[in-house]
């Protein structure tokens, strides 16, 4: 298609054409069209403006943008029709005027440990620790994250275990 070297009108035909056409690979239903071109949107905004714009700001701003731009792309892809999109996202961002229910209060809990975790690994703190441990204890460093990965995957496995059914998204197709 060219890429981004035929000028700026021709780049975001081809981010349509490429990312419509990957929510239709990835499900020959509404919401999948619409997933891509969300992502296509997306991109095109930020070529265009917020790339410029989000350079001045500290780099945590465009690491929460990224991941609100992909939390909302998620709501497109899991949706089960356009409709459910509309509701989810208001439910998501406050507008359903309904208070967490006791379900989500529940899952958070299950599922507090994991999400500290979670948080304090997008963090720099573990590269930071890696980092203090290999210089203290370099044999003991080599051996230390293939054991911390190994005990998140383990983690993870659990949790997902825990829950009565939990099918691979791509199973629905």
């Amino acid at each position: 298609l060219g890429g981004s070297k035929n000028g700026v009108y021709r780049m975001c035909a081809n981010l349509v054409i490429v990312w419509c056409l990957t929510g239709f690979w990835h499900g020959a239903a509404w919401n999948f069209l619409a997933w891509g071109g969300y992502f296509a949107l997306i991109l095109i905004v930020e070529k265009l403006w917020l790339k410029e714009m989000l350079a001045k700001f500290p780099a945590v701003f465009g690491h929460v943008y990224a991941l609100l731009a992909i939390v909302v792309g998620w709501v497109f892809f899991d949706a089960a029709d356009l409709g459910e999109i509309g509701q989810t996202l208001l439910a998501l961002f406050g507008g359903s005027g309904v208070a967490a229910s006791g379900a989500a209060w529940y899952y958070l809990r299950s599922n507090a440990i994991v999400l500290g975790l979670a948080i304090a690994a997008a963090t720099p703190l573990p590269a930071r620790v890696m980092k203090r441990c290999g210089e203290r204890f370099p044999r003991l460093a080599v051996i230390v994250e293939p054991v911390i990965l190994l005990g998140l995957l383990f983690l993870a496995t659990a949790f997902l275990v825990s829950n009565s059914f939990n099918p691979f998204i791509y199973f629905r197709f």
